[in-house]
């Protein structure tokens, strides 16, 4: 399986949706990604309450960028994540989590829908290591997922993001 990536400069957040555009189009556009009427599933990475400045989170630009791209390609979008250690996993704790981290203004901004439902379904992966796991339910009822990582160092990984000026 061939799979193609884009890589395009974006100086600033101020310039995402620019550098979006622009990856999209080399991608072949918004229309492979998405057909109006579907309910696409948002990941960005909400490790816990932290502000954009902290830099831990996906930043909120990003979240809106690509929403704003995937609402004017008529999908409706749910932004959502289990968080980590140090924020219950509760509509209180999204509800906390949402607001640090930008996606409530996100919400406000867009009218991408904030996940509250926390419940999750237990599912098959065919795995020989991890045979099942519990997976939120509002992840699995979307017709498509879109993982918005934050490309970061951290305790688990030795991925950094190093300038190559």
């Amino acid at each position: 399986m061939r799979h193609r990536v884009a890589v395009v400069r974006c100086p600033n957040y101020r310039e995402v949706s620019y550098a979006l555009e622009e990856g999209l189009e080399l991608l072949g556009g918004i229309g492979r990604f998405v057909r109006p009427g579907e309910r696409i599933f948002f990941k960005p990475n909400l490790l816990g309450a932290h502000t954009p400045e902290q830099a831990v989170t996906t930043h909120p630009s990003v979240v809106e960028a690509v929403a704003r791209a995937f609402m004017k390609a008529e999908a409706e979008v749910v932004i959502g994540d289990s968080m980590g250690p140090g924020v219950p996993f509760t509509p209180a704790g999204l509800r906390w989590t949402y607001r640090r981290t930008g996606m409530e203004e996100v919400n406000q901004r867009t009218g991408a829908q904030l996940n509250y439902d926390t419940s999750g379904e237990e599912v098959a992966l065919g795995g020989r290591l991890v045979r099942r796991a519990n997976l939120l339910r509002a992840a699995l009822r979307a017709d498509g997922i879109v993982n918005l990582p934050k490309a970061k160092t951290h305790t688990f990984t030795l991925l950094g993001c190093h300038s190559l000026e």
